[in-house]
């Protein structure tokens, strides 16, 4: 009950004020609406298609701290299962940021894969000529709009996408 009278009073003030503001003649724009309740947060944090899901099953290639020399070319692979119940059509793995300790695509397809699959993601890397010490870069899954697919799945900085690479790069001889 206190809560429909808490709404009630809201709603009462916000007719008021409107009412006050049109009969003053002031040409202000309504109030910004109020920020979303946590509830709202929270669903905006789930998987952007219902029922959808992945894990990364394994790293084969180029696993964390792996040592590579500046100017190096390899491919860093992921084995990633569609473990939802979506199948997986016209998707991307999508760089975050634009560290230069490595450059690749912008963005790399993935594989199609119904629900069970899994697929590998590659993605041809050149570690930069002038970097030396830890670089991480990160990936996020994406469709064909760039929207986030899985944003519960992204982790906190420095690998900060569903898909990473951490490696320690020394200057070439």
């Amino acid at each position: 009950m206190a809560a429909w009278i808490g709404v009630a009073g809201a709603i009462g003030s916000a007719v008021i004020a409107g009412v006050f503001a049109l009969l003053s003649g002031a040409d202000q724009p309504p109030p910004a609406p109020a920020p979303a309740p946590a509830a709202a947060v929270a669903v905006a944090s789930q998987s952007l298609i219902s029922g959808d899901d992945m894990k990364t099953t394994a790293d084969p290639t180029l696993q964390d701290g792996t040592r590579l020399a500046a100017g190096a070319k390899v491919t860093k692979m992921w084995l990633v299962r569609n473990k939802g119940d979506v199948n997986w059509r016209n998707r991307y793995v999508q760089r975050v940021g634009d560290d230069p300790c490595v450059s690749s695509e912008r963005r790399v397809p993935v594989p199609d894969a119904d629900p069970g699959d899994t697929v590998a993601v590659s993605v041809p890397i050149t570690v930069g000529h002038n970097s030396a010490g830890r670089c991480v870069v990160s990936w996020m899954m994406v469709d064909a709009q760039g929207r986030i697919l899985f944003p519960r799945k992204i982790n906190p900085p420095p690998k900060n996408g569903n898909l990473w690479l951490d490696i320690e790069v020394f200057p070439a001889k």
